[in-house]
């Protein structure tokens, strides 16, 4: 079974004392409480082991299969940059992220590529910054015709191939390339694997 990763505690706890690694730590501590009374606890080894998990049962046939930590939103709210090495630790190979500023955090805090790879996917394809992203070696979501040519066109001037994802709407309506629209996008988007603007990685849904 998991172990449990995020501990929630208010006045009254069951927990055991909590042990600081250090004496600053727990004075940063007992100053935040005079401020927040509610405490939130995350236990990076657990998320490290939850991934270990993951990644064994993933591979139980055989593999090699590699997992995602997905570590959007702030980790859900864990912390971005902790989160994402506690899922590398447990054998991630990959981090997802919907945000391009995450995507760039990840990588600005030394997860280089070498570590894993990003992929981002929640991005506004007339103001994503994809000239940073693609030097960043950071993977990127397509599921517009706009953010196929913007990708392009950032590629051509940063020199390199985008690493892009495919994004197909396979029902639920939210985001993605939809069957009506799937082969103007393959029509537009083979010249440029041709030209070498673009590396299709995948699709995803």
């Amino acid at each position: 079974s998991y172990e449990q990763a995020t501990m929630v505690c208010m006045s009254v706890s069951a927990l055991e004392e909590w042990q600081f690694s250090s004496e600053q730590g727990e004075r940063n501590y007992n100053q935040a409480l005079r401020e927040y009374p509610a405490q939130v606890i995350v236990d990076l080894a657990a998320l490290r082991d939850n991934m270990r998990h993951l990644v064994d049962i993933t591979n139980r046939e055989g593999g090699p299969t590699e997992v995602m930590g997905v570590v959007k939103a702030d980790a859900y709210g864990h912390g971005l940059v902790p989160s994402a090495l506690a899922a590398l630790a447990g054998g991630a190979t990959w981090l997802g992220v919907a945000q391009a500023r995450e995507a760039l955090a990840l990588r600005n805090a030394g997860i280089g590529v070498d570590r894993a790879r990003v992929l981002t996917w929640v991005n506004n394809p007339l103001h994503a910054p994809y000239d940073d992203l693609i030097a960043a070696d950071v993977d990127l979501s397509v599921a517009t015709l706009t953010a196929i040519q913007k990708i392009a066109e950032a590629a051509r001037a940063v020199g390199k191939p985008a690493r892009v994802h495919i994004k197909v709407d396979t029902g639920f309506g939210r985001n993605g390339f939809t069957l009506a629209q799937i082969d103007s996008a393959i029509d537009l988007l083979l010249p440029m694997v041709d030209e070498g603007v673009f590396e299709i990685v995948g699709q995803w849904s």
